[in-house]
């Protein structure tokens, strides 16, 4: 399963599963490279935990394939 194929957080939990992402820091610089996400905009008190819901939140909306 690609990232591309995922549009559910079921999915999304497989797809880390089959990709060996077990910490935080590993989804997200995945989720990052994959949808070739440049930059993160955020608040300073936000979380690493905070980051990866919202990048999760892009990846199930799916705009950024949009760019493939």
């Amino acid at each position: 399963m690609t990232l591309h194929d995922v549009e559910q957080l079921e999915q999304l939990q497989t797809y880390y599963k089959e990709n060996n992402l077990q910490n935080v820091k590993e989804k997200i610089d995945c989720l990052t490279k994959t949808m070739k996400i440049r930059a993160i905009r955020g608040d300073e008190t936000e979380t690493e935990e905070e980051k990866l819901a919202g990048l999760e939140e892009l990846a199930l909306q799916g705009f950024w394939r949009a760019s493939w």
